[in-house]
């Protein structure tokens, strides 16, 4: 993919062998699997088969709610939708959350699954985990998805300041106001403590990437870069600055899309995600669309 592909939609209607150190034997579930890193229990899931896309999640999500997508890759790859440490199935460890810990947990879980390299499909805190892994474990990532993704918490390509002040105000009360958020969490996860959890999620939040433009800049592989017209938390400004120092970043703009059009706008946002990954592939259109 030698030549950026710059697509702004205007439409009107608009995610086997050794394990590495620190982590531990993969263990089976009824549904999933389980895989013991960095002190977490990790909860992940494969659908379908073909060449693997590693699907993830945004802050206080988790695996289940992804479905669309997983509905839309599984015929065509093999979908690792995993939920990150605390959310969904998955536990916390006992080191603070931060992006490049994620990220370290997705490179162990990668070789543990002996898979790789994947295509990461990441919504916001995914798309996060995502840069960092093209970043500092290039030979993991084969392209990278990034949906309404900032690459470093200020700054050019950072979330907004008025999002990061915000980000201190948060509180559990807070969290339970946005939604359906605490009950899915408490009814799946094994060691649910949502005082802790959101503490956690918030101090995530916070932390640093430990990305430079240089390194946006030496990725390789290739990006596509999707953002919501209507997405507070990173503005576009900043996203498009991103596409620019990627060499081989691509750039979708939904139109009337928030920080969730990834799946609010499927009907739009698939077409554009699977000729994505069609070229990264090598696939025929008509195995795509």
């Amino acid at each position: 993919m030698a030549a950026k592909w710059l697509c702004v939609c205007l439409l009107s209607m608009a995610l086997g062998s050794a394990c590495p150190a620190g982590s531990k034997e993969i263990e089976a579930s009824a549904s999933g699997a389980y895989a013991t890193i960095n002190g977490a229990r990790i909860y992940y899931e494969r659908h379908g088969r073909g060449n693997p896309v590693l699907l993830l999640h945004g802050g206080f999500s988790h695996g289940d709610r992804q479905k669309s997508l997983i509905d839309l890759l599984a015929p065509h790859y093999e979908v690792i939708a995993v939920d990150t440490q605390g959310h969904g199935r998955s536990t916390l460890g006992n080191q603070p959350l931060t992006y490049p810990l994620l990220a370290d947990d997705m490179a162990r879980l990668l070789d543990g699954l002996g898979v790789g390299p994947v295509t990461v499909v990441g919504h916001s805190d995914g798309g996060v985990i995502g840069y960092i892994l093209a970043a500092r474990y290039p030979t993991k990532v084969r392209a990278l998805v990034a949906n309404g993704a900032n690459f470093r918490k200020a700054g050019r390509g950072g979330m907004t300041p008025q999002i990061n002040e915000w980000i201190k105000t948060i509180t559990p009360e807070m969290v339970e106001g946005w939604g359906d958020i605490r009950r899915p969490y408490e009814r799946l996860n094994p060691e649910a403590d949502w005082g802790r959890f959101v503490a956690g999620v918030k101090e995530l939040w916070q932390s640093e990437t430990n990305l430079t433009e240089d390194d946006l800049k030496a990725i390789r592989c290739p990006v596509l870069i999707s953002y919501g017209d209507s997405d507070t938390f990173v503005k576009l400004a900043d996203i498009v600055w991103m596409y620019e120092q990627i060499p081989d970043a691509n750039l979708y703009v939904a139109p009337n899309g928030d920080h969730g059009h990834h799946q609010d706008q499927i009907e739009a946002f698939g077409p554009i995600l699977l000729r994505f990954l069609n070229r990264v592939h090598g696939q025929r259109k008509g195995d795509q669309l």
